[in-house]
């Protein structure tokens, strides 16, 4: 009997359109000083710049252990805090967008931890004859804690699998994890930063084994410049077909209007098209490897592993402000697909397709 995603649009469609509405930003909201921004490393006895907020946040459904982590935008340095934006032949410390983690130095006191914000993303991948259709739906709570740079993220993910062609494919999977990140600084012109997140990746059908992984990440961060920033690390993400992943790339940020975030797994090139007071609209490029695996029970009752992954090139638009509702939407080509199962060392390679992701964030 053929197995589809189908079924799963229209909850899909009816659940984003209630937190769009429920997520209007209204006068009484605002965000938590230095919740998503860039780390803010706040020097003792100075005066430093009021915080840039950085509502926006990476539009990905894969399996990283990366959701809060800076690795598309590097933080900024001990070095950036003392730049004067008035003087002479300075370039100011960069508006930086990308979601990343607390303070290394708390600016207040915020208690033992505190919820900071809530993202939804979604992604579909369609369902060709002889391939395979996929649509996600990750939900992913963010909150801040009273040690210095650490954030802990519990996410819930659910996957749902539709094929006609390919037997033991499961109907439904999921992802339940907690998320870990932190990052200090070395000096005035290097950071590190590392996460782990550990969770449970099964179908919850009676599959038994190793369902439970540790993907873990290490990048360190260098400042070259005022406006570039090179870093390297490496990825852990404890998957049977993909297990270890370079972290390597640089961040060219010359002016507000335009980002290079040239990162392996993930490159981006951003440009804004719009500003109106606090909101801004970005249209952007965008690569990505994707995936994700998952303990399962095969038609024959029989445990098994099952991975799934991809390469994406993307078009997207997304909303970003320092108080309210962010949003991105993004489309493109998924080529490179390939379907996994561990018992038997079977790979079975799959037809490019097309493929939407969307996401809001408050």
């Amino acid at each position: 009997m053929r197995r589809s995603t189908h079924a799963a649009l229209p909850a899909l469609c009816a659940a984003f359109a209630t937190s769009i509405a429920a997520a209007q930003p209204s006068a009484g909201h605002s965000a938590s000083p230095g919740s998503s921004g860039p780390t803010r490393l706040v020097q003792a006895e100075t005066e430093a710049d009021p915080p840039i907020e950085g509502p926006a946040f990476p539009p990905r459904i894969a399996q990283y252990p990366l959701e809060n982590d800076p690795y598309e935008r590097p933080p900024q340095f001990p070095s950036d805090q003392r730049l004067p934006s008035n003087q002479p032949g300075t370039v100011a410390p960069q508006r930086s967008y990308a979601p990343q983690t607390a303070p290394l130095v708390p600016e207040e006191d915020t208690g033992w931890i505190t919820f900071d914000q809530l993202r939804l993303n979604a992604g579909v991948l369609h369902d060709s004859p002889d391939g395979l259709g996929i649509t996600d739906l990750v939900a992913t709570g963010i909150f801040k804690t009273g040690i210095p740079g650490v954030t802990i993220s519990p996410q819930f993910g659910s996957h749902f699998f539709g094929s006609t062609s390919i037997n033991n494919v499961p109907d439904q999977t999921y992802d339940l994890s907690v998320e870990l990140t932190g990052g200090i600084p070395l000096n005035d012109d290097w950071i590190l930063a590392a996460g782990i997140s550990p969770g449970v990746f099964t179908d919850f059908q009676g599959s038994g084994g190793d369902l439970f992984r540790i993907p873990a990440r290490i990048l360190a961060f260098y400042k070259y410049s005022d406006t570039l920033k090179l870093g390297a690390g490496v990825l852990y993400l404890d998957r049977p077909d993909v297990n270890i992943l370079p972290l390597v790339g640089l961040s060219y940020i010359p002016n507000d209007h335009f980002n290079a975030e040239l990162w392996f797994p993930r490159p981006k090139v951003s440009w804004r098209y719009l500003k109106m007071g606090d909101t801004e609209r970005w249209v952007y490029v965008v690569g990505e490897f994707g995936g994700g695996a998952w303990n399962i029970q095969r038609d024959d009752g029989r445990p098994d592993q099952f991975a799934y992954r991809d390469y994406r090139a993307m078009v997207g638009f997304e909303q970003r402000v320092d108080e309210g509702f962010n949003w991105f939407a993004e489309g493109g080509l998924i080529f490179g697909r390939q379907v996994t199962f561990t018992r038997f060392d079977q790979e079975i390679d799959l037809d490019k397709t097309v493929g939407l992701q969307f996401g809001v964030r408050f």
